[in-house]
């Protein structure tokens, strides 16, 4: 035994010698360093300079890029150990069998069982990382005329899954905020989109970019045909699902049953407090429709104009008394709903949630078409639609970290992210690395109407490339002129 324990020590002292080492020299896929940057020259070619070197530009410059809205406001985040997350939904019993005696003495009839459906949740997968940087190059200004800006409305946005490090851009000179800065804004955009469209059934090749592997994202929970993971069907977790079939918002249903947009709302949120109410959940449920901005201007235009008239106008023009309404008090009230983010269905102001994930797609002459939802948030505090993640600050991640490199790898955002770096010779490169997931615990309680057209014509900016509306322009470096 003691031979045995000199051997080990041994064998463990020479891998521990051999890690340290090499600890230092885990060479990235390239070994040219290229980043951009806002000061100085940059490193791959110091004839160009960074964005905001420039000789005689007014350092203080004001931003034009819009921030993603999105919907982890609703969102605190949890973390979870659990590979695969299963949980069941209730969803009836079966019908009582036997037949009545014809007395106390006879065998009475018996009850049904209950039913579940099963449900399987996996973490996605996002991994990402900064340009690799030469170090020994970083802090130069390229001569006595540049001068370090500064980027005066750069606040953060509202959102808690996104580390506080990638937010900062308060020193132009630091590469490292700017290299952070860019992960910041990179994870958003992605995040925003799964939270909407993510499947884990995707190959990585077209996965939302940065993301190995997608988790659920609410298209994927809010729906219809839900079976348990056994592949039986069951309809009791089905959320409600409305077609608009492409119908402009102003007029009703495309090839459907008639409603118009006001009414389909009311519908929506009618079956969705009635479902509640049967289930013992009608009181202390928060719910919130959730849509893209462009279309919650246009849909208060209509909503208010005919919300007080919708499920009588029609009864009421065939009887020969037409519906007198008041401009001044419909457009107040538009204005309530508009200003005050919400719209009111039964006298019940439900609160509106903005989400640059969901789809916006051009039609063609200034039209669009985009789906509404409406999720449940919480039930007397406990929440409905959740945010899980590994924790990557967890004691094994920990103690493997800690025996070799416990240098080499930090944990950000409460265990969120782990954040490691590449290197070769002197140029490094940060690595980001999460696994998360989205969870619809009541998805029976949830609802959309999908495939609504409407024409939108002021010149806002969308802040996801590629869609309608995104612009952005300009250079990434400066190229020296004559002055």
């Amino acid at each position: 035994m003691e031979l045995q324990t000199k051997e080990l020590e041994a064998i463990l002292d020479r891998v521990m010698e051999k890690a340290w080492d090499t600890r230092f020299k885990n060479d990235p896929a390239s070994t040219t360093a290229n980043p951009g940057a806002l000061q100085g020259p940059l490193q791959g070619n110091p004839a160009l300079g960074g964005a905001f070197s420039a000789p005689g530009v007014r350092p203080d410059r004001f931003s034009a890029m819009p921030r993603v809205r999105t919907l982890a406001k609703l969102l605190t985040p949890k973390p979870s150990e659990i590979y695969n997350e299963i949980y069941a939904i209730v969803t009836g019993a079966t019908d009582g069998s036997g037949t009545n005696p014809t007395s106390f003495c006879g065998d009475a009839p018996q009850p049904g069982n209950l039913k579940t459906c099963e449900q399987q949740m996996v973490f996605g997968k996002w991994f990402s990382q900064t340009q690799l940087n030469s170090v020994p190059d970083i802090g130069f200004l390229r001569n006595r005329a540049e001068v370090p800006g500064r980027i005066l409305n750069s606040a953060p946005t509202d959102n808690p899954l996104i580390p506080d490090i990638m937010y900062r851009l308060t020193d132009t000179r630091s590469q490292l905020q700017y290299e952070l800065y860019g992960q910041g804004i990179f994870l958003e955009r992605a995040l925003e989109k799964v939270f909407i469209t993510g499947d884990p059934t995707k190959a990585n090749t077209v996965t939302e970019r940065g993301f190995i592997k997608e988790f659920k994202g609410l298209d994927a929970q809010i729906k219809t045909g839900y079976t348990d993971s056994s592949g039986v069907t069951c309809p009791a977790a089905d959320s409600q699902v409305i077609d608009f079939g492409g119908a402009t918002i102003g007029g009703t249903i495309g090839g459907g049953d008639g409603r118009t947009i006001t009414t389909a709302i009311g519908d929506l949120w009618y079956a969705t407090q009635d479902r509640a109410d049967q289930v013992g959940m009608g009181d202390g449920l928060e719910i919130a429709f959730l849509m893209r901005k462009e279309v919650f201007r246009v849909l208060t235009d209509y909503y208010a104009n005919t919300y007080a008239t919708s499920r009588f106008q029609a009864a009421t023009m065939a009887a020969g008394s037409p519906v007198i309404q008041i401009a001044d008090e419909a457009n107040k009230f538009r204005l309530e709903m508009l200003q005050g983010q919400y719209l009111l269905v039964e006298g019940i102001p439900v609160p509106v949630v903005f989400s640059d994930g969901l789809p916006f797609e051009g039609q063609g002459s200034n039209v669009y078409q985009t789906d509404i939802m409406l999720v449940p948030i919480s039930w007397n505090g406990f929440p409905l639609l959740r945010f899980d993640y590994f924790n990557m600050g967890n004691q094994y991640i920990t103690e493997w970290n800690g025996i070799i490199n416990p240098d080499k790898r930090r944990v950000i955002n409460n265990g969120l992210l782990l954040m490691g770096y590449q290197s070769t010779g002197m140029c490094d490169l940060f690595q980001f690395a999460g696994q998360m997931r989205l969870i619809l615990e009541t998805p029976f309680l949830a609802g959309r109407i999908d495939n609504i057209n409407f024409t939108y014509l002021a010149n806002t900016r969308n802040a996801i490339p590629g869609q309608s509306l995104y612009v952005d322009g300009g250079v990434s470096y400066y190229t020296p002129r004559a002055i």
